[in-house]
């Protein structure tokens, strides 16, 4: 019984040779149905790939460098219409017409010099007078480092269309291309106008622009494609331009395309120029990508059906255990849901050492780069609205919100306000201290100014250190109340720049909508004349455009200030008032500082910073300095013949630093007048003197040359630093009166003072206080040893007769002296 029992347990021997025949049967039919599938997918693909994909990705590669050439005639088309806004805001400058008519040689050095050129971003510039005859012409290399002569064409362009343009009533303009023999330029023509519009043309304005390395390569960053531009009539063209070229007609929507073998495609387009005929020739190439792509697609699809047929069949071999299947099927399970709901923040589990944890974490890869490519496209956004200095919006994004403002004001009939605002001296300050700390400075305005405004108001950075704030729903009295408390505001508050304490102050433009202006263009411009209202009266000013309005009638915005400046000087309205200081430690008086005074016809005063604005402005300041100059060593010279003792100090402009002839006057009129010149002081401000040092120290050594003192003015208010003041051999310091004031109150300025002090004993200057305006500054600054006081204290500015016996003053001629 027992060996029958143990006869049937065991198993029978055929069953695993049959089972095995069974597996090696199926896994090679399996196999080989594998390799046939492959075989005939692989055919199926060659074939479909031959007749359909090729020539699909041969259209799209078609298709897309048209859709490249279209961008790139968009893009040029933009530099012009850029161009053309330059042109146009030079061409409604009150400068550009007084030099066309009047040629004056101070405007072509001071705006038409290299740096003018590089600032407006143009290689050339014509101007005509009204008849259509060149009045100035210029052109640099299209680095701007060299002079370059105007290209003929230029000239010619000029000849045709100038007095064509003057003669258009309807402000005539015009844009576009010019073929030269240099090149490819980019041009605009503008009348010559007035500011405000009024009056004929003065003539015409032509500017021009090289189509060189950057505007190609910005043509490039937009296409993604490799752009040239070639003159139509270039002898040297490239054969597949030339060929091109025999294709082409004059018609604005014409693309010739070329492929030239597998590497390169290109398309061709006939530009045409400024005066109607064929300019240029433009070609944009790039790779045929996507018949590349098609060609890798294939190629990675033969290898990965070869791939999987030979681990299918080895799959065939082995069980596949359902582990392996559970997580296939979630990881299919947590990417469709993460397809679903759109997430690309979701990510899918890992685990496991195969190929499945590797197929994750490449899931995990695609999710993390779609995460970050919304996260790129987000920042894009904002840098194409935003400042990227600031974080305001920018003046085009600030234009739409105005736009949009007005038009909804318009709608309900409502009323709003902009005020626009400049940071007086801003250029001083970069010159001083470098363009780092003018960016630094920049933030902290504008930081401050979005603390200042509310949160439903529109703020912007309209360029270099120009802001605008959009007040919706708000009238012209809540602007300027706006204005004068941030102008408040900003008179306490001290800016950190590089390392440097600067207060700065600000001028303010306001204008009303849509009282003041239909549009937003007009409005802007409106705000930008109450602006310069508001410098031209003294900076740190508010002036709304309702008090300028009729083209500004008022004597500080419209009238020669060259003409008012000389008609006062030939009339007896240009005079020196005296303000005496004093010897601190005992009461001496010491030297009489003389200030500038001006009345215009009707008698009114004249604000000193007013006359010095439109003198610099008009180049009438080198005449003003020799005014004073002249006077003040006259004053010295009667003085001396009543037997007194007098000294004086004159204050000067900072473009004397570049006056080379202003110290040879200064020594042949006191040699003249047999004068003492260590009785007269030379003064100039301290953002001037710190702006350029290796200047400021040739000037002050050929001034003590002649015998004179110097005086630094100002010095505390802004960019100070002790240094300096080693490398400028000067006889006085002029401590601020912002600190002077303070000095009772604020023990950061007392130690602040006392250190002025101290350096100044140190390297023999001596040092003045300004604004002592009662006793107890007076006890102050003795105690701080300052040398000498200056004040309402010590006494007010008043006529020159007031204090000294001196004769009645009138003009004189500085010229006949």
């Amino acid at each position: 019984m027992r060996g029958s029992a143990r006869a049937s347990s065991q198993p029978d021997p055929a069953t695993p040779v049959r089972r095995k025949r069974r597996l090696r049967s199926l896994r090679w039919r399996t196999s080989s149905a594998v390799i046939l599938v492959l075989a005939v997918g692989i055919l199926f693909v060659n074939v479909a790939g031959s007749f359909f994909g090729f020539g699909m990705a041969k259209e799209r590669d078609r298709q897309e460098v048209i859709d490249a050439m279209r961008a790139a005639k968009v893009a040029l088309s933009l530099q012009v219409e850029h161009l053309d806004t330059t042109a146009t805001d030079w061409s409604v400058w009150d400068d550009s017409v007084d030099f066309v008519r009047t040629r004056s040689r101070g405007f072509v050095e001071t705006n038409l010099n290299d740096e003018s050129f590089h600032n407006a971003g143009v290689t050339a510039m014509v101007f005509t007078d009204a008849r259509g005859d060149v009045v100035f012409a210029k052109a640099v290399s299209p680095e701007g480092d060299v002079a370059v002569d105007v290209p003929q064409e230029l000239l010619a362009l000029a000849g045709d269309h100038a007095a064509q343009l003057v003669a258009n009533e309807d402000g005539g303009a015009s844009s576009g291309l010019l073929e030269t023999a240099d090149g490819v330029l980019l041009v605009a023509e503008r009348q010559i106008l007035p500011s405000d519009g009024a009056g004929p043309s003065a003539g015409a304005l032509l500017m021009a622009k090289h189509v060189g390395v950057a505007e190609l390569s910005a043509m490039q960053r937009v296409t993604n494609n490799a752009v040239v531009l070639f003159p139509v009539h270039s002898a040297e063209l490239p054969g597949d331009v030339a060929a091109a070229r025999r294709e082409l007609r004059v018609s604005p929507g014409q693309i010739v395309v070329n492929q030239e073998g597998t590497e390169t495609i290109s398309a061709y387009s006939l530009l045409e120029g400024i005066h109607g005929a064929p300019a240029a020739i433009i070609r944009v190439s790039r790779a045929p990508r996507s018949l590349q792509a098609a060609r890798t697609y294939i190629r990675w699809t033969y290898a990965g059906l070869i791939a999987f047929g030979l681990l299918t069949v080895v799959a065939i071999g082995v069980v596949l255990d359902r582990p392996l299947l559970g997580r296939l099927t979630r990881l299919q399970e947590e990417v469709e849901s993460a397809s679903a709901t759109g997430d690309s923040g979701a990510r899918v589990t890992v685990d496991g050492e195969d190929e499945i944890r590797d197929l994750a974490v490449g899931v995990n890869d695609m999710l993390e780069a779609i995460q970050r490519s919304e996260r790129e496209q987000a920042e894009l956004g904002f840098l194409a609205a935003h400042d990227p200095l600031t974080q305001l919006l920018n003046r085009r994004r600030f234009e739409e919100e105005f736009e949009r403002e007005l038009d909804e004001a318009k709608r309900l009939g409502d009323s709003g306000t902009v005020v626009w605002m400049d940071i007086d001296h801003f250029k001083n300050i970069n010159d001083a201290l470098g363009h780092g700390a003018g960016d630094d400075l920049l933030v902290a305005f504008g930081d401050l100014l979005k603390r200042e405004s509310r949160s439903y108001n529109t703020l912007s950075r309209l360029g270099g250190d120009e802001f605008a704030l959009l007040l919706p729903h708000s009238t012209e009295s809540a602007a300027l109340e706006f204005a004068r408390r941030f102008a408040l505001r900003l008179a306490v508050e001290e800016f950190e720049a590089a390392g440097h304490s600067v207060k700065i102050a600000c001028s303010f433009g306001i204008v009303e909508y849509p009282r003041d202006g239909d549009s937003v263009e007009e409005l802007m411009k409106h705000a930008d004349i109450a602006l310069y209202r508001a410098k031209e009266c003294g900076r740190g000013r508010v002036e709304p455009y309702s008090c300028v309005e009729a083209d500004a009638v008022g004597p500080t915005c419209t009238v020669d200030w060259a003409a008012r400046i000389s008609d006062a000087m030939h009339h007896g309205r240009l005079v020196l008032h005296a303000m005496p200081t004093r010897r601190v430690a005992d009461g001496d008086t010491g030297p009489y500082e003389l200030l500038l005074r001006m009345t215009d016809d009707q008698g009114n005063v004249v604000p000193v910073n007013a006359i010095v604005a439109g003198a610099e402005r008009t180049g009438i300041i080198r005449d003003l300095d020799r005014w004073v100059i002249h006077r003040a060593v006259e004053m010295l010279a009667h003085e001396r013949e009543i037997g007194h003792d007098t000294s004086f100090s004159i204050n000067i402009s900072s473009s004397a630093l570049s006056d080379n002839d202003l110290p040879i006057i200064l020594k042949d009129a006191i040699e003249q007048a047999n004068v003492d010149p260590s009785r007269l002081i030379i003064e100039i401000g301290e953002t001037a003197a710190l702006g350029d040092i290796p200047r400021a120290q040739r000037f002050i050594t050929a001034v003590k040359e002649v015998g004179c003192g110097f005086s630094l003015d100002g010095f505390g208010s802004g960019a100070s630093n002790f240094l300096y003041l080693r490398k400028l051999p000067i006889d006085f310091l002029k401590i601020d009166g912002v600190l002077v004031r303070s000095l009772c109150t604020a023990r950061a300025d007392r130690y602040f003072i006392r250190a002025i002090v101290d350096m100044c004993k140190a390297l023999d200057i001596k040092t003045v206080a300004e604004f002592v305006e009662d006793e107890s500054l007076l006890a102050a600054i003795k105690t701080a040893g300052v040398d000498y006081a200056q004040g309402f204290e010590i006494g007010e500015a008043e006529p020159l007769e007031r204090y000294v016996d001196g004769p009645e003053q009138e003009f004189r001629d500085p010229e006949a002296t």
